[in-house]
């Protein structure tokens, strides 16, 4: 199955990784290895925890100018908060999208290209509408073979796609709940973790 992922493919050891029973939504499920989520979708809000350039996700750079120099939010956006038109044709020529642009830290950094890899092994997951395709839990992981994921992940669509239909009556042209047209769902509990590729 394809996944996308913002940063390395390398196992990081998670500093917020805790033991007993106060574990969160996102609290990784095992000390080491990496966040990411089923291709097409991604949730860029959950980026943001570990956005800075630096940081050892690898996911981001600094913008910087001709000469080097990192580029201040001040200078990139007029009043209006617009981007100014030479950053435009900069962005286009250096092939970053304005999608990936952020302000941190009164400096403009960007994602990086996301990487798009096939995995097949194990994975943590929030999908856990049936026990029986679940091999463990860690706080509010659970931990499935791929086969087993994609089965709930199928089953998760579905579930959604018939909440959508009950609020809405029967929708025309949505034919998944995560992505789409009008009203969806948030992709953020599709976020999944893997040990090692």
């Amino acid at each position: 199955m394809k996944f996308i992922r913002y940063g390395g493919l390398n196992a990081i050891k998670q500093k917020h990784y805790k033991t007993g029973e106060n574990k969160t939504f996102h609290n990784p499920p095992v000390r080491k290895g990496f966040y990411a989520f089923p291709y097409p979708y991604i949730d860029k809000f959950l980026l943001t925890a570990t956005n800075k350039p630096g940081h050892i996700s690898n996911k981001s750079e600094w913008l910087k100018d001709d000469n080097n120099d990192k580029v201040k939010c001040i200078d990139f956006y007029n009043e209006n908060w617009d981007i100014r038109k030479k950053w435009i044709k900069y962005l286009k020529y250096k092939k970053i999208k304005i999608s990936n642009i952020y302000c941190i830290d009164n400096f403009i950094a960007f994602y990086k290209k996301p990487k798009i890899f096939d995995y097949n092994g194990l994975i943590w997951h929030h999908l856990d509408l049936n026990q029986y395709f679940i091999i463990k839990n860690s706080g509010e992981w659970s931990l499935s073979t791929m086969d087993n994921y994609i089965k709930l992940l199928k089953l998760e669509k579905h579930k959604r796609l018939n909440e959508l239909n009950k609020i809405n009556g029967k929708i025309t042209g949505i034919i998944d709940p995560f992505k789409g047209p009008g009203l969806t769902f948030s992709v953020d509990e599709l976020e999944v973790f893997i040990e090692k590729i």
